[in-house]
C-alpha cells in the first residue's frame, strides 16, 4: 500500500488528538487509549524510516493501513455531506432574506402588522441561523441527520417523511392484507363451484330417479291391463 507522507502526516494528527481527549476523561476506555499509542508509535516508526514524499506499508504496518482506511473513510463522509451542506446554508440564507423583505413590503403606517410580524419572524430567526451555519459547522449537520430532534424544536410537529424503514414495514403490511384477501376469495369460489356441481348432480340423480320411477309405475298399470 502506498501512502503520501503528508497524509500519514494527518492520521497520527487526529490520533494524537484522540489520545489528547482520553487523557481527560477519568473513566475512558484502556484498551482504546492502548491501540491509540501503539498506532502512534507505529506510525512514527515508519516516518522516520523513510523521508520519502511516498511511503510503502507493509504486511507489518496492518494497524496503520486499517487506522488508514477508517480515517479515509471519515473523511470522504465529510466531503459528501459538504457537498449539500453548501447548498442547504444557501437557501436557509434566501430565505431569512426573504422574511425581511416581507417586513418591508409593509407600508409605513401599518406599525401593528409590522411589529407582530417582526416577532414571529424572531422566533424563527435562530433555527434558521443554525441551519446557515450547516456549511461551516459539520458538527452540526451531523446532528441533524443522526438524531431525531423533530419533538424537541416542536412537539405538535407530525412527520410528513416516512423512514426507509418505516416504508419497509408498510411495504410488508400491505402485502400481507393483499395474500389475505386473495387467500380468502379463493376458497370461497371453490366451495362455491363444488356446491354448484353437487346441487347439479343431485338434480341430476333426482330426475334420473323420478323417470324411473315413473316407468315403473307405467309398466305395472300395462301389465295389469292386460290381466
Amino acid at each position: 500500500m502506498i501512502v503520501n507522507r503528508e497524509e500519514l502526516e494527518e492520521l497520527q494528527g487526529v490520533t494524537q488528538k484522540k489520545l489528547q481527549e482520553l487523557s481527560k476523561n477519568g473513566s475512558a476506555d484502556f484498551s482504546e487509549k492502548f491501540v491509540l499509542q501503539n498506532l502512534d508509535s507505529n506510525i512514527t516508526l515508519v516516518l522516520n524510516s523513510d523521508k520519502g514524499e511516498l511511503i510503502e506499508l507493509g504486511s507489518r504496518d496492518k494497524i496503520i493501513k486499517d487506522a488508514l482506511l477508517e480515517y479515509r473513510a471519515d473523511i470522504a463522509k465529510i466531503h459528501s455531506e459538504i457537498a449539500f451542506a453548501g447548498e442547504l446554508s444557501f437557501y436557509a440564507s434566501q430565505s431569512l432574506v426573504m422574511l425581511e423583505n416581507m417586513i418591508q413590503a409593509l407600508p409605513d403606517d401599518e406599525i401593528n402588522l409590522k411589529n407582530n410580524l417582526a416577532a414571529e419572524i424572531s422566533l424563527l430567526e435562530p433555527s434558521i441561523k443554525k441551519m446557515i451555519a450547516f456549511a461551516k459547522n459539520d458538527k452540526t449537520l451531523s446532528k441533524y441527520r443522526k438524531k431525531d430532534l423533530c419533538q424537541e424544536i416542536n412537539p405538535d410537529f407530525k412527520k410528513p417523511f416516512i423512514s426507509a424503514d418505516e416504508g419497509k414495514a408498510e411495504a410488508k403490511k400491505t402485502a400481507v392484507k393483499t395474500s389475505t384477501k386473495t387467500a380468502s376469495k379463493a376458497p370461497a369460489k371453490k366451495s362455491s363451484a363444488k356446491s354448484t356441481t353437487v346441487k347439479k348432480t343431485a338434480g341430476k340423480s333426482s330426475a334420473s330417479a323420478s323417470g324411473k320411477s315413473s316407468g315403473a309405475k307405467a309398466t305395472a298399470r300395462s301389465s295389469k291391463t292386460k290381466k
